[in-house]
């Protein structure tokens, strides 16, 4: 009975550990640019975040397109439906990363922002 109590503890305190560090900054909660390329099969069709500074932007019809950039010169299209960040600013985007094109060797990622989550002002938050 007791090892049932402490495997259950046990288990429980490595469950808190990883959801605590999945959403603090830096832990696996945040990713760069940088990042995203290096691996996209890691994180295809999974929703992240990721941190850069906004770029080159524009609008047609209610989608915005940004580039978010990496310190290192990375960049990364972006599409948003809740508007565009202004340009240097460093911000936090969180979405999907997807293909747009492959031919051959060369491939074209986009990241899509979410959705506004519940609960979340209409103000961008950033």
């Amino acid at each position: 009975m007791m090892k049932t109590i402490l495997f259950l503890i046990g288990i429980t305190a490595v469950c808190l550990v990883l959801f605590w560090t999945h959403s603090l900054p830096g832990l696996g909660g945040d990713h760069t640019v940088k990042e995203l390329l290096a691996n996209p099969r890691e994180f295809f069709d999974k929703e992240v975040t990721v941190t850069g500074v906004v770029g080159d932007t524009f609008a047609v019809m209610g989608t915005g397109y940004f580039e978010l950039k990496d310190e290192d010169g990375s960049e990364l299209a972006v599409l948003s439906k809740r508007g565009i960040p202004a340009q240097g600013q460093k911000t936090n985007v969180r979405g999907t990363l997807r293909q747009a094109l492959a031919v051959g060797t060369v491939q074209m990622l986009v990241f899509v922002e979410s959705p506004k989550p519940a609960g979340e002002s209409s103000a961008l938050k950033r």
